[in-house]
């Protein structure tokens, strides 16, 4: 398992430039970073081919960190393989799931997940094109969902924008 720096095409990420080897890098980084704060692992290549990469995530963990687990989730079976690991949080990606109804049901099974929006240019990503970001957290919001995650790729939601989706 490797770790590195990523960047995105469209919605998919890649990793880009040195990477480090998992075990080496959660010991040196462990000390260092606020108990407090989750540890984000993103499973780049389960995104980039639309697989859950389950066997990522078995037995990996960080040492007095909640681990955030953000991977390709298309249906509700998805979820509960992941928490057949020792993730504590299940990020989903909006694009990757099958159907908002798929995401209703995710809602009712788990609260240990949410979702997350992949944008560019204030649009966010879904399985049926780009789409008004406030409108999506709204759609959210009213799936009873209380927590969202934005992933603002091109940088341009200004300070009232993330106001507005707060």
């Amino acid at each position: 398992i490797l770790v590195g720096h990523v960047t995105f095409d469209g919605p998919k990420p890649r990793i880009c430039g040195e990477t480090n080897d998992f075990v080496s890098f959660t010991s040196e980084i462990s000390s260092q970073y606020d108990r407090d704060h989750p540890f984000l692992i993103l499973d780049v290549k389960g995104m980039y081919n639309r697989m859950m990469n389950i066997e990522l995530l078995k037995g990996m963990k960080v040492r007095g960190k909640n681990i955030w687990f953000l991977t390709c989730v298309e249906k509700v079976e998805d979820v509960f393989d992941a928490f057949n690991t020792d993730a504590d949080e299940l990020l989903i990606p909006y694009h990757t799931v099958a159907s908002d109804d798929e995401l209703r049901e995710i809602h009712a099974v788990s609260d240990r997940s949410f979702p997350v929006l992949f944008v560019r240019n204030k649009m966010t990503y879904t399985g049926k094109g780009m789409k008004d970001t406030k409108k999506i957290v709204n759609k959210m919001t009213d799936m009873g969902f209380t927590s969202v995650a934005v992933f603002d790729l091109s940088g341009t939601l200004t300070e009232e924008d993330w106001n507005l989706l707060s």
